[in-house]
């Protein structure tokens, strides 16, 4: 691994980037490494197991030679290695302290779907296969407006729940570093491709196109489970891989999925009045304080009754108001 203007990059056996938080783990790590105990010189680096290491970490520091730190057998106690810096003798390492270092690289590597940070995302275009393409942009920190194919309000939990699974979800396994043959995995006609935009009107920083599902059965405590997984690929390129189904059952593949599907919104405790009308009869309910409500109940034709109403069950009423949501749009009404 080596550090780039752009960040840590892994240059063997894999050229690809390493996980920010990782990398930040393996140097606290590192940082803290400490002798336990001092054994003997090196001359005697042998008897311990470094003559052939069951580990070995180079560092290289600018501007100095590189810290080479060979780590040999375990201890009679086997809570410890022994370990050997060139020329600085054999003493003992804690097991804790190199631990973070003891990992495949698998689990060191950039494993996110897209690496854009959600915050910075201005704009997001959806292209599912067969059509039914959209777009939405945000408008502010917490409001996002759909603009294609028809222009409504965004709802903003789907609308920033996009980029927020493409960085936090993980990709579950490297299938092809290098594909030749997209066809293979159903990314030359992709089910759903996903751009995402840091500006509004410029070209998309970057994003995915997800292919074909794959089943495989695996071991979940003790028991053989069946899962289903999508192959994937960036929009900028690089390997193939794996998510999971329940990161392609996050993305949103329909326009009804991220539109605002609440039929009208206010603050409940600044309502003071709900009128019901129907042919049959008119209800009227208008706040007389802050926890008292009166009813004005008028027949079709008749005179006002006034009941005294009941302010859980308004609440309850306004509430269910709010949060009831459309369950489809069938039109759009002309003039």
């Amino acid at each position: 691994m080596i550090r780039t203007d752009k960040g840590w990059r892994f240059v063997k056996p894999v050229d690809a980037a390493v996980d920010e938080d990782a990398i930040e783990r393996l140097l606290k790590a590192a940082e803290r490494m400490k002798e336990e105990r001092r054994v003997g010189p090196a001359a005697e680096a042998g008897e311990f197991g470094l003559s052939t290491p069951y580990m070995k970490l180079t560092f290289g520091i600018k501007g100095q030679d590189d810290v080479a730190l060979s780590l040999g057998d375990l201890n009679p106690t086997r809570e410890f290695r022994y370990a050997s810096v060139k020329d600085g003798g054999v003493f003992t390492l804690p097991i804790n302290d190199y631990s973070p270092f003891n990992m495949p690289v698998f689990q060191l590597r950039e494993r996110a779907i897209v690496t854009v940070d959600p915050d910075k995302v201005q704009k997001v275009a959806v292209e599912p296969k067969g059509g039914g393409a959209f777009t939405v942009v945000r408008l502010g920190k917490e409001q996002w407006e759909l603009t294609a194919p028809v222009k409504d309000q965004a709802d903003r939990t789907e609308a920033d729940g996009i980029a927020s699974t493409l960085k936090y979800e993980k990709i579950q396994r490297f299938v092809e570093e290098e594909p030749k043959d997209l066809q293979r995995y159903g990314l030359d006609a992709p089910r759903l491709t996903v751009q995402l935009f840091t500006d509004a009107q410029g070209m998309p920083t970057d994003g995915v196109m997800l292919g074909n599902p794959i089943e495989q059965e695996e071991e979940e405590k003790g028991e053989k489970v069946k899962k289903t997984y999508y192959h994937g690929r960036r929009l900028s390129g690089g390997p193939v891989f794996l998510v999971s189904e329940k990161a392609y059952g996050d993305l949103p593949a329909t326009p009804f999925k991220v539109r605002r599907k609440a039929m009208v919104d206010y603050d409940v405790d600044h309502i003071t009045r709900i009128k019901l009308e129907s042919a049959q009869e008119t209800v009227d309910i208008r706040r007389k304080d802050k926890r008292k409500w009166e009813i004005g109940l008028t027949p079709a034709g008749g005179k006002e009754t006034v009941l005294e109403g009941r302010h859980k069950h308004i609440d309850d009423v306004m509430w269910d108001l709010k949060w009831a949501n459309a369950t489809e749009f069938v039109d759009e009404p002309g003039e």
